[in-house]
């Protein structure tokens, strides 16, 4: 896919990821949206093991945030929310135009 002259490789993720440096590489093991924890292995060989996991919900954080919005009242944030979303989306729609995908 591509804007511009900007190009983006698109991938399906898969249960293990793995991200090469100059230094090292990074294992990230499960879904990358939810991250819960990742392996840095140097090229020296040696290994350190990040436990990231939270007992909220992984989105916790952003229902806090629009609890806010309501109890405050907070016009400003919830439209600066909704463009965003909507900016999203249009680079979403844009992504499935140009990759000749249609729904319904």
């Amino acid at each position: 896919m591509s804007f511009g002259d900007k190009v983006i490789d698109l991938f399906m993720p898969t249960k293990k990821e793995r991200h090469q440096g100059n230094r090292g590489s990074i294992q990230i093991t499960g879904p990358v949206n939810v991250l819960t924890g990742f392996t840095e292995g140097l090229n020296d060989g040696t290994k350190e093991t990040v436990d990231v996991k939270v007992d909220r919900h992984r989105m916790y954080e952003e229902f806090v945030a629009f609890e806010a919005m309501i109890a405050h009242h907070d016009l400003a944030a919830a439209k600066q929310r909704m463009a965003h979303s909507l900016a999203v989306m249009n680079v979403v729609d844009a992504a499935l135009a140009d990759a000749g995908i249609k729904f319904g």
